[in-house]
């Protein structure tokens, strides 16, 4: 396990190192949102031309058996890694911070996270171009659309 504050990270015990990849697309689920990111995977199969990519679900808080089976059809569905993390909390913006360790599980030229409450409408293509054309060390980002505290980014 690895932690990030009150988030535990569940590395798979057969994880042989950081696997290769061109673009990591990365996205977070909890119980309460596996139907918004199966809408979500399912949009960015249908319409994101990213099939090419590693996909990584970071499944947070699948206590139940239930829940641990639906995220891991959810995952096979669309060709998906899965990793677990636990809260020590309670869901909120917060859990998404799992998804941070992705670098750490895929050793890519690209990593773009995705909520995974979204519906890709159109190819991601052009986003990952800006993302190229970026410098090496930057990161983009965009403000939580509902979080009022994120203002000054």
């Amino acid at each position: 396990h690895t932690y990030l504050g009150d988030i535990s990270v569940g590395i798979p015990a057969d994880w042989a190192g950081p696997r290769q990849c061109e673009t990591c697309l990365i996205t977070a689920t909890t119980p309460g949102y596996l139907n918004w990111t199966d809408n979500f995977l399912g949009s960015l199969w249908q319409n994101g031309e990213v099939r090419d990519a590693s996909l990584v679900v970071f499944a947070g808080g699948m206590k139940s058996e239930q829940d641990r089976k639906r995220v891991a059809d959810l995952c096979k569905k669309y060709n998906a890694e899965v990793v677990s993390f636990e809260l020590g909390h309670r869901e909120n913006i917060t859990s998404k911070l799992g998804a941070t360790i992705a670098p750490y599980l895929f050793d890519a030229k690209r990593y773009l996270a995705l909520d995974g409450d979204m519906v890709v409408l159109r190819s991601l293509k052009p986003l990952l171009a800006a993302i190229d054309a970026m410098p090496e060390t930057a990161i983009g980002c965009c403000r939580e659309w509902n979080l009022s505290t994120s203002d000054n980014l």
